[in-house]
């Protein structure tokens, strides 16, 4: 099976294998049970600094007088925004020099420095509001800052839509949290069981503080590179893009003007809370492990599920965690290896994979 990670889930819960508790709740017989299914899924969250471009050559992905300007160009030049690529720089780092209380997870390889756990990209594209909300996710509940009076809980959510408005063309920078903390799920719908399409994806984002404090770190260093920018092209490189919204909201708890609740670290994490975005990186909802690791569900010595005979797994699901940067290139690595797999098993024909620990005998029956 090779599939997006949040899909097994649905398909193999219809067939009795997940959870037993999850099953039994939608009244489907269980045919194995394997706690693991559908849990431990993980993302990679990233924040939005915009700024603006003072040569209005940045591409747009709308449709604009500009946008068809740059695809007139492209098509009779083969130059201009469309003919780079989209991301057209990135950096890799490890937070831990920034943080208060550095990650204490080890290095994959002792003695050597730790694996990044930060990226941030550049792009040189105009990302207003509508296209922002296109791929934004809800990362908490819509509360107040400090004192209520005067709160208006629908613009909580709502980033009001200043470059559109001003017809400002952007360039951004994305810091991105590579290896959050936070664990989400997969769960059959309620109201409609037997729709794959409907399954309840729940990423719980922000539900560990470590993961919003380390995004809003990155996201200062972002500011960082942002100043050295304007520093180095004053003509090209503008001043950073404020949500008016969460700037309004923070001047009225701090009584702080503009630039000053701009600079404080309340603005950057209720920006951040507002804005962040996924990457569409899900992973590890079927992961694989140790037999006796009780939420493993697929062996690594073949991709097979525990306790069946040629159910395998070869997709971004079975990441124990999530890749440090874009994991299409780990997903052809899973396929790849699943295709070498079966093609091993096929010619020895005496490859069995080892029986879950909890649901031995299953085989019989897949």
């Amino acid at each position: 099976m090779s599939t997006p990670p949040p899909i097994p889930t649905s398909i193999w819960g219809l067939s009795g294998i997940g959870p037993r508790r999850e099953l039994e709740s939608h009244g489907i017989p269980v045919v194995l049970d394997l706690p693991g299914v559908g849990e431990s899924l993980q993302d990679h969250l990233t924040a939005s600094l915009r700024f603006v471009d003072l040569t209005n050559t940045s591409y747009s992905p709308g449709l604009s007088l500009n946008a068809l300007k740059n695809v007139f160009k492209y098509f009779t030049t083969k130059k201009g925004p469309l003919s780079i690529c989209g991301v057209e720089a990135m950096t890799f780092y490890n937070s831990d020099t920034n943080l208060a209380a550095p990650d204490a997870r080890p290095s994959f390889t002792p003695g050597r420095p730790k694996p990044p756990n930060m990226q941030i990209h550049f792009l040189s594209t105009t990302l207003d509001a509508n296209a922002l909300k296109q791929i934004r996710v809800h990362t908490f509940e819509p509360v107040p800052l400090g004192d209520p009076a005067g709160f208006d809980k629908v613009r909580q959510h709502e980033l009001v839509d200043v470059v559109a408005n001003s017809g400002l063309m952007t360039g951004l920078l994305l810091p991105t949290l590579l290896h959050p903390r936070s664990r989400g799920s997969v769960l059959l719908s309620r109201e409609d069981t037997h729709n794959v399409a409907k399954a309840i994806i729940d990423p719980r984002y922000f539900s560990d503080q470590r993961d919003l404090d380390e995004l809003v770190e990155a996201f200062y260093v972002a500011r960082e590179i942002h100043a050295k920018m304007r520093e180095l092209s004053p003509t090209t490189i503008g001043l950073e893009v404020a949500d008016p919204g969460t700037l309004e909201e923070v001047m009225r708890v701090t009584k702080l003007d503009a630039p000053h609740a701009l600079a404080t670290r309340m603005y950057v994490e209720e920006y951040i809370r507002r804005s962040a975005a996924t990457l569409y990186h899900p992973t590890s909802t079927c992961k694989m492990g140790r037999q006796s690791d009780p939420m493993a569900v697929v062996s690594p010595a073949n991709l097979c599920v525990f306790g069946t005979l040629n159910l395998r797994v070869a997709d971004a699901s079975v990441m124990p965690e999530v890749l440090s940067g874009n994991t299409n290139a780990g997903a052809i690595v899973v396929g790849e290896k699943c295709a070498n797999m079966i093609n091993a098993s096929l010619a020895v024909r005496s490859v069995r994979p080892p029986a879950h620990n909890k649901t031995a005998g299953a085989d019989a029956r897949l």
